[in-house]
């Protein structure tokens, strides 16, 4: 068996962390469920395909994001305009 490569059960991974610094570090793991491999966690190699920037991300946003329009509730507090300007604000934020 290659020395960079694990088998693990899922219920290993109870710690995310651990698991994330050793596969920063080289090692490849399979995973299994009642014994039968279900996923193989590796680094993230410059040949994948691109990962996105979630909306919030402060990166930059998803290009593929569509703003889906809501309603003014009657009665509301804030108009659906001023929700967009706080959240554009930070409101909210620690």
């Amino acid at each position: 068996m290659d020395e960079n490569r694990e088998t693990i059960p899922l219920r290993a991974l109870n710690n995310p962390a651990d698991i994330a610094n050793r596969v920063e570090q080289g090692t490849e793991f399979t995973v299994t469920r009642g014994g039968q491999p279900v996923m193989t966690i590796r680094r993230y190699d410059i040949t994948d395909p691109p990962v996105y920037p979630f909306r919030t991300d402060p990166m930059g946003e998803d290009p593929l994001y569509k703003a889906v329009p809501v309603p003014d509730l009657p009665g509301a507090a804030m108009t659906q305009e001023e929700v967009d300007a706080a959240l554009a604000e930070g409101y909210g934020r620690d």
